[in-house]
């Protein structure tokens, strides 16, 4: 059995923030894994972890059963297809995190 702090981090954390996505209308992440054998029925994804570095991409799906409890299995897709599984996507990340959670006022000024 592993631990793991379920929050995103990178080796220097320049840039820390939040993300929220909805699901695709036709294919979700559930369905592209069910697709590929790797969701049987009565198993639910609980979470998903993202890595990407220069010529690597890590993602894994956290599932859950009755019988098993959670689990943490690698998933192969590509970064096109990762984003394909939503139907929006958001990130906002700050420096060091300074932005995270706050309100902005803020001018739109052109460049």
């Amino acid at each position: 059995m592993e631990r793991d702090t379920f929050k995103a981090t990178a080796q220097y954390d320049d840039w820390k923030g939040n993300v929220a996505a909805d699901n695709s209308d036709f294919r979700n992440f559930s369905d592209f894994l069910r697709d590929k054998g790797n969701l049987p029925e009565g198993q639910i994804v609980k979470g998903i972890s993202f890595y990407s570095a220069e010529h690597f991409l890590k993602i894994d799906a956290l599932i859950t059963d009755e019988e098993y409890g959670l689990s943490q299995i690698p998933v192969e897709l590509t970064i096109e297809e990762f984003f394909k599984c939503f139907k929006r996507f958001a990130l906002k990340i700050s420096r060091h995190g300074e932005l995270d959670g706050q309100e902005l006022e803020y001018h739109n000024t052109p460049r």
